[in-house]
């Protein structure tokens, strides 16, 4: 499990000063001021949103969002037109395929008629040959804030 104590302290944090300001703001009489006030918490309240999206995230065991690198042999593979996952995170893709590290996820690639067709193509072509030779892939894919299936974009065969 990963280490989510920077991110549980964030939220205590901020839920600590979003307690203070809502004092504040409940002794404030000035209309004008009042409305500064809960404009601040506003925007506290945001980052409290913020904070424990990235608990979530951490507690889940899933990357950081942005662009990660995942390696494994390939344990599934699915070409299909419904796409695949819950609804809440769900891939609108064409190619589906998990890789044996990272259990429970899946990765996926659209087979569309668009200028990435021909890349998508070769992507599909690896994926079929690192299954039939038990090869490793190494894949980059762009992690989503607590999602854990995701779009891989750029695909190589390793030995």
């Amino acid at each position: 499990m990963a280490d989510c104590q920077q991110f549980q302290e964030a939220v205590d944090r901020l839920r600590g000063q979003i307690a203070e300001r809502l004092d504040e703001c409940d002794a404030i009489d000035d209309p004008f001021a009042r409305r500064q006030c809960l404009q601040a918490l506003a925007q506290l309240r945001a980052q409290l949103q913020r904070a424990e999206a990235a608990l979530k995230n951490c507690q889940a065991g899933l990357p950081k969002p942005g662009i990660q690198s995942g390696s494994g042999h390939v344990s599934f593979l699915r070409i299909n037109e419904g796409g695949f996952g819950p609804p809440e995170d769900f891939l609108d893709l064409e190619v589906i395929f998990k890789l044996d590290t990272q259990p429970g996820r899946a990765f996926g690639f659209s087979l569309r008629s668009d200028a990435d067709e021909p890349a998508h193509e070769g992507a599909l072509s690896l994926l079929i040959a690192a299954l039939e030779n038990d090869l490793d892939l190494t894949i980059d894919y762009e992690q989503v804030l607590n999602r854990a299936n995701s779009r891989a974009f750029r695909f190589a065969i390793t030995a």
